[in-house]
């Protein structure tokens, strides 16, 4: 099962910015919902030539920063993107899982 991780991050002006962690599909929104359906949206683009490459999921981490766990996150972001933590059990508080074929 192939899949697809960003991380999102909430802008001073209240919209969400979303990055996949292993390709260069980057997206935005104003509202949580509208960045759901544009992550799948430029997703679909992403792969418009080659659909049979196209992730069987979809994760978005919410990044939660704040004076305590900012440097956390910031480490755990870094060894994710390393390959060497990969934990979708830990990271269940921060994303939201979208599905091609369930939604």
């Amino acid at each position: 099962m192939s899949e697809l991780i960003f991380e999102v991050t909430r802008e001073c002006d209240g919209g969400f910015v979303a990055e996949c962690l292993t390709e260069s599909i980057v997206t935005e929104a104003d509202t949580w919902e509208v960045l759901r359906l544009n992550v799948r949206e430029v997703v679909k683009g992403y792969y418009f030539d080659a659909p049979e490459k196209a992730p069987d999921s979809i994760h978005l981490h919410l990044l939660c920063e704040s004076p305590e766990n900012g440097r956390d996150l910031d480490a755990r972001l870094e060894r994710m993107r390393s390959g060497n933590e990969v934990s979708l059990d830990a990271a269940r508080k921060l994303h939201d899982t979208l599905s091609e074929q369930g939604l």
